[in-house]
């Protein structure tokens, strides 16, 4: 199985050929699809290679940080691998992803930890 490899190259190259599936609405696949990809592709955080993670982050940023996402359950549905950018050790990605959280959280102190307690998954940052 191809998650099992530890080669690299192979893992950036199908991650990036996956990410332009996900990203693609055209691309013949269902949201459940897409979705099972993207929780697959999460493994690769605990990989011992940075390339396969970076190319993975960069495509979640770019499907939730699309201001007119061609399928918004998509994005719902991808927000525990959007907590997993919050802890990227990359600095430049992870000020990313925190723009982009805090731009979905409203100004208000009852709005925030209203957000924050009933909205968002935690464990995946956990």
């Amino acid at each position: 199985q191809i998650e099992r490899t530890s080669d690299s190259q192979v893992l950036s190259e199908v991650a990036t050929i996956v990410g332009q599936w996900i990203t693609d609405p055209n691309s013949g696949l269902k949201i459940q699809e897409k979705t099972n990809f993207v929780h697959k592709m999460m493994t690769f955080e605990h990989g011992r290679n940075s390339g396969p993670y970076t190319i993975f982050l960069q495509m979640v940023y770019d499907l939730i940080s699309n201001n007119n996402p061609p399928e918004p359950e998509l994005v719902i549905k991808v927000q525990r691998a959007c907590m997993i950018g919050l802890r990227c050790r990359d600095p430049v990605m992870r000020n990313n992803f925190f723009r982009y959280f805090e731009g979905q959280v409203h100004r208000s102190l009852f709005q925030r930890l209203t957000h924050i307690i009933q909205k968002q998954e935690w464990d995946a940052i956990g």
